[in-house]
């Protein structure tokens, strides 16, 4: 099993936030006010120029009825197995 690189998990942080956001049916602005940030931050996000901080994930996945964890990808199967070793 290969670990993901720094950004390769930045790329998929921000497709994740964008996907969620776009299932939820909501748009930029509606997720920046959720996470008290700008929408040009909602928008840095997703084409991962830069990353949100823990607070702003939390706030993301209670909006979104998740978990950080799916949102930085770690809670693949391959990726709990190979915590445990």
């Amino acid at each position: 099993m290969r670990n993901l690189t720094c950004e390769e998990a930045r790329m998929n942080v921000g497709q994740r936030i964008r996907e969620h956001r776009e299932a939820a049916g909501l748009l930029q602005d509606d997720l920046a006010k959720s996470c008290y940030v700008s929408r040009q931050t909602i928008s840095n996000w997703e084409r991962n120029r830069t990353l949100p901080d823990i607070e702003s994930l939390k706030r993301i996945a209670g909006t979104f009825g998740t978990t950080v964890d799916a949102l930085i990808g770690d809670d693949a199967p391959e990726n709990r197995s190979a915590r445990g070793r």
